[in-house]
């Protein structure tokens, strides 16, 4: 008559799940064999991590430029828009960041303090 239900799971397995038992599948613990391949990933290495390091310090200075913003603080709100103006153009130079990323985050950290300023 019809198909079992057994069978019916299976095929209903196998469709969610259509890599597995492949050859392709590339684990993180797999070691590349060329030399060059593998100086790269050290290089990638080192690059990510100087990138962890900016965005960081970028995140930071944005952080406080909200939380001033949000206390009503405006002296300090602008002391730390520039310095996260500064992170900001940092990481669009260093290409951590696209800059129009960079320039759309400053202008709304800008029209922040603004609103902010206009309020009070």
């Amino acid at each position: 008559m019809g198909t079992s239900p057994c069978q019916t799971d299976k095929a209903m397995i196998q469709r969610s799940r259509p890599f597995e038992g492949r050859f392709f599948i590339i684990r993180s613990t797999d070691m590349p064999i060329k030399d060059n391949a593998k100086k790269y990933m050290k290089v990638t290495a080192k690059k990510t991590e100087r990138n962890k390091v900016v965005k960081g310090v970028l995140k930071g200075a944005i952080k406080a430029t909200r939380e001033a913003v949000a206390s009503g603080d405006l002296k300090t709100a602008k002391e730390m828009y520039a310095r996260a103006q500064k992170a900001l153009d940092k990481a669009a130079e260093k290409n951590i960041m696209k800059k129009n990323t960079v320039a759309r985050k400053k202008s709304r950290l800008n029209a922040a303090i603004k609103k902010a300023a206009e309020s009070k």
